[in-house]
């Protein structure tokens, strides 16, 4: 069924028939109406141009006729003042009704003071300002304008004739501001619907007829042609066409100004948008039915093909999530099965690939991480068992070399000897321990005991210890009639460690405190001391082996071997509970043990197991 839809519109032949039909039909039609349409637009718009520009040309003479008549009105004025300046005034008023409609003011200015010498209709002020070159062309008798901008550009800007008048024996200056309504107004001025933009020698806007008028487009226009030409501009949502011609005065009035004169472009290329508009439109609905009927056509073979690409594209970027669902019961079909079915054994490959790559990383890892411990403790050792070693030989050597030397100095030295010596044996016996402890190599005797009796016999066997030292250890906090399955011995150890650590590093003449309470299933000791304390990094590793707080942070008193918590953190552990310390700078410290009294991890079976694998060693 498929098949007879396609047909030969499926194959590269019916294909390659399609392309023909649109090469050889829709192209040359197409390039006929284009060529079309451009001569019909050129003609328009070259016209739409000829026309403007007529029309801006004649608005500039117009101009120019007006600003004659008022350089005219000048000169007679100044003929009449016949070198009386006084009589400015009366002369004006014999023709106020004619100059009254031509300017605002006049003004006579001494040219030498630069002051005011009279006026007429109205004062002036902020009179412009001339230049060289407008004082050579007024020197040879001719007229300058100049141009004043207004700040509020929607608003004409001030236009002043200024030309030389006698004012007695000295020379003086006639300043007249032209009406704007004058110059700009009247009767079909501007032609309706058109805009009116006139900008000065530098550019400024000297008129504008609405507000705004384009002149930043004008003056890019200017750049490029500066004598006349057409111009284009927008003002919010509708477009404007227009043309610019350049009114040369320089002889006259030694200046020159430019005018354009702009309209909608909707007005000026009415017709030429509506053609368009219309053209555009026929050729887009024809174009829509070609493409419709061709994606109708082509659908059915291209759709399995575009489906296989992105699908590919996926699992060439890591997603095998994809799977294809293509039932066009032809080639594609398989296709696709084969690879779904593809994608699926990639899958499984790369997920065994990764597990077995997890399990050899999770391996090294424990291997690198065993072998740093080693070493560390190997190093530690060394370092420890070396120090008690070489005070031994030192005091060893010197009663060799030193053999006269007095009995009470030959005493002390074998004090220090054997002092040492018994050090270098804790330190012996507490590796052992924590060896033993930490590779879970312990004969655990695990016995029904009082908890309590276990923890009031360390303190009382340290009680000489703590005596020496000036420390009261307090245990009347410590709840009585606790029983638990523990290794006693193990336990006493545990309570030793903390105790003695408590005594050694509590304040000299403190007090130690031994609290132990039942909560639940569990029994919670906490031994507390009112000593230096331990800050916030030394909390982290206190637990660690050979890590201690050092002498100069918390007391004078010398350190141990640094074994003492690690083993008591293992034989904790091994009974399934845990150990935490409190403590703030300056305030002591607080150790707490929680133990279990019957159950633990893996319950005291697991110490009789680990016990019993130890026998059988």
């Amino acid at each position: 069924m498929n098949t007879r839809i396609l047909g030969a519109l499926g194959s590269r032949l019916g294909r390659r028939v399609v392309l023909l039909f649109v090469i050889s039909a829709m192209l040359p039609l197409a390039a006929i109406a284009t060529y079309s349409l451009t001569q019909v637009s050129d003609q328009l718009v070259e016209e739409a141009h000829r026309r403007l520009h007529s029309s801006v040309k004649s608005l500039g003479m117009t101009t120019m006729e007006r600003l004659l008549v008022l350089e005219a009105d000048l000169q007679a004025l100044v003929v009449d003042l016949d070198d009386d300046p006084s009589e400015l005034d009366a002369v004006a008023r014999r023709t106020e009704r004619r100059l009254g409609q031509h300017f605002e003011g006049l003004q006579l200015v001494d040219s030498t003071t630069r002051k005011p010498v009279a006026h007429a209709l109205a004062p002036l002020s902020g009179l412009p300002e001339l230049d060289p070159e407008d004082l050579e062309h007024m020197s040879r008798g001719g007229t300058s304008i100049k141009v004043v901008a207004n700040s509020d550009e929607r608003e004409p800007a001030s236009v002043y004739l200024v030309l030389n008048a006698s004012a007695g024996p000295r020379t003086a200056r006639l300043f007249a501001k032209a009406r704007p309504d004058y110059l700009w107004g009247g009767d079909a001025f501007i032609p309706p619907d058109t805009e009116l933009l006139v900008l000065g020698p530098k550019q400024e806007i000297v008129f504008s007829s609405a507000a705004g008028a384009a002149a930043d487009d004008l003056r890019s226009a200017l750049a490029e042609s500066s004598r006349a030409g057409p111009y284009g501009w927008t003002r919010g949502d509708e477009e404007y066409v227009g043309a610019y011609w350049k009114l040369f005065a320089k002889h006259q009035f030694d200046t020159s100004w430019v005018f354009a004169h702009s309209q909608p472009t909707v007005d000026v290329l009415g017709t030429l948008h509506t053609f368009r508009r219309f053209f555009v439109l026929v050729v887009l609905l024809a174009s829509g039915i070609v493409v419709l009927l061709s994606l109708v056509q082509i659908r059915r073979s291209l759709g399995p093909i575009t489906q296989l690409d992105g699908a590919t594209r996926k699992v060439a970027g890591g997603d095998f999530s994809v799977a294809l669902n293509i039932h066009s019961g032809d080639e594609f079909e398989d296709l696709a099965n084969r690879f779904n079915d593809m994608v699926r054994r990639l899958m499984a490959n790369i997920a065994r690939r990764e597990q077995v790559e997890e399990e050899l990383i999770e391996a090294r890892d424990t291997a690198i991480a065993a072998a740093q411990k080693e070493t560390e403790f190997v190093q530690n050792v060394s370092h420890e068992l070396r120090t008690p070693m070489t005070s031994i030989r030192a005091y060893s050597e010197i009663l060799r070399d030193y053999g006269d030397e007095d009995p009470a100095t030959r005493e002390e030295f074998l004090g220090i000897i054997v002092s040492e010596s018994e050090r270098l044996t804790r330190l012996i016996d507490q590796v052992l321990d924590f060896s033993k402890v930490h590779s879970n190599n312990v004969e655990w005797s695990l016995e029904d005991v009082r908890l309590d009796e276990v923890v009031l016999g360390a303190a009382r066997a340290l009680q000489p210890v703590a005596s020496e030292g000036g420390v009261e250890v307090d245990t009347t906090a410590v709840e009585t009639c606790v029983d638990a399955t523990v290794d006693r011995d193990r336990i006493q150890q545990v309570m030793t460690n903390l105790i003695s650590n408590a005594i050694k590093f509590g304040a000299s003449g403190g007090r130690v405190e031994v609290r132990m309470r039942r909560d639940d299933d569990v029994a919670v000791i906490e031994v507390q001391d009112w000593g230096h304390g331990i800050d916030g990094d030394d909390k982290q590793v206190v637990f660690e082996r050979f890590r201690q707080v050092s002498t100069d942070s918390m007391t004078d008193k010398p350190n141990g071997t640094g074994l003492g918590l690690a083993i008591t953190r293992d034989i904790v552990e091994q009974h399934g509970g845990e150990i935490l310390v409190e403590s703030e700078v300056g305030e002591g410290a607080t150790f707490r043990v929680t133990l279990p009294l019957l159950a633990m991890p893996g319950g005291a079976d697991q110490l009789v197991a680990a016990g019993a694998a130890s026998s059988d060693e």
